[in-house]
């Protein structure tokens, strides 16, 4: 369920999801405001962060799969703009 869909001042769209079950969860969010199109943190954890045909931070699901929190974490530690926030 997108709780959130909307456009940031560079006209690209940040998404948000959260539901009920998401709780809790180890989260990622990309402020499109800020993002670059570096691509260092698809570089560094594709599992996690995917790139849109432009080459900026595209999020397919904010949720981390259990276990990979750690690349999560340096994915976002990666951005040279620290356009990702990791929320626990």
């Amino acid at each position: 369920m997108w709780s959130r869909d909307h456009r940031g001042q560079n006209g690209r769209t940040s998404h948000h999801a959260r539901t009920e079950a998401e709780e809790g969860a180890v989260r990622v969010e990309v402020d499109l405001n800020i993002c670059e199109g570096h691509g260092q943190c698809n570089a560094v954890a594709p599992e996690i962060y995917d790139l849109d045909d432009g080459g900026y931070c595209l999020i397919r699901n904010p949720e981390v799969p259990p276990g990979l929190e750690p690349q999560a974490e340096e994915g976002a530690r990666a951005c040279p703009v620290q356009a990702i926030t990791v929320t626990h």
